[in-house]
């Protein structure tokens, strides 16, 4: 039986899976779901480059208390790799509660912020600092020997937001109104997701996971880790309630926050270092 043709539709629907949009479509429309402020092929300044490049989606939640504007920002980069997945690497390596908040990517105000609020356990215990256990140092795409899929992605989302906190720094020295913007790198994977460690002494376990923390050396956004979330596409879902469950609290803390300081925390200089009362690692 011949091959019916397939229609110019037909082929823009393939050649479009084949790219990826599908997916940045579905990240966007989990986040306005939840009446998240969508910002699709946002283009930012490489830090390294100062060319301008695009991430895929920007969302965020805000909220203006007197004279102060915060914002979570969550920027999202959507990679397809249903061939080659993705592996972190995994170590009995974590960060004092403290840290998890502290070592953030923000705006001077947004840091200073997470500096004051890093001891308040409401704050560290929020699923929006928490840290998947365990947390990994490394990751690549599997089988390939190659470019690097994985690591373009982490460093793309990395600058993004370094990108967007030092834009509000400089919004903030025009303007001169308060601008406490903390920004996550996340990737969204349509993909095999899996962890590998060393068990028992020199058994390697790789197992399959849902969502994984990585704790980047690599000071992109001028803390002593960049820390990027991980979660697959199945996971969406369940990651995006655990932003909302987060953030209704996280405006709250940081509202009881300027009241008590009458306006913002004394500002200070932004090295994302935890406070000394409990050590990060």
């Amino acid at each position: 039986m011949e091959e019916r043709h397939k229609s110019l539709e037909e082929k823009l629907v393939e050649w479009m899976k084949s790219q990826g949009y599908p997916l940045e479509m579905a990240v966007a429309r989990a986040f306005q779901r939840k009446n998240f402020l969508i910002i699709r092929s946002e283009y930012y300044l490489d830090p390294d480059t100062h060319t301008a490049r695009e991430t895929d989606v920007v969302a965020s939640v805000q909220e203006e208390v007197g004279d102060v504007f915060i914002r979570l920002s969550f920027v999202l980069e959507c990679k397809t790799s249903l061939d080659k997945p993705w592996l972190l690497f995994s170590d009995e390596m974590g960060l004092a509660d403290p840290a998890r908040v502290a070592q953030r990517a923000a705006s001077t105000t947004g840091a200073s912020f997470l500096y004051s609020l890093a001891t308040d356990h409401r704050v560290s215990e929020l699923p929006l600092f928490q840290i998947d256990s365990p947390a990994s140092y490394g990751f690549t795409q599997a089988f390939t020997s190659g470019q690097d899929r994985a690591y373009e992605a982490a460093l793309s989302a990395a600058k993004a937001v370094a990108a967007l906190t030092h834009h509000a720094d400089l919004q903030e020295e025009r303007t001169g109104e308060p601008y406490a913007l903390v920004a996550f790198p996340v990737i969204v994977l349509r993909g095999g997701l899996f962890t590998a460690r060393l068990c028992d002494g020199e058994r390697l376990e790789v197992k399959a996971i849902n969502e994984g923390t990585l704790l980047w050396r690599n000071p992109v956004v001028k803390n002593p880790h960049t820390i990027i979330k991980i979660v697959t596409e199945q996971h969406l879902d369940a990651y995006v309630e655990q932003i909302c469950a987060s953030a209704e609290p996280f405006f709250e803390r940081v509202t009881k926050l300027i009241a008590k300081t009458g306006s913002r925390p004394r500002k200070r200089r932004h090295t994302g270092r935890a406070p000394r009362t409990r050590k990060a690692r």
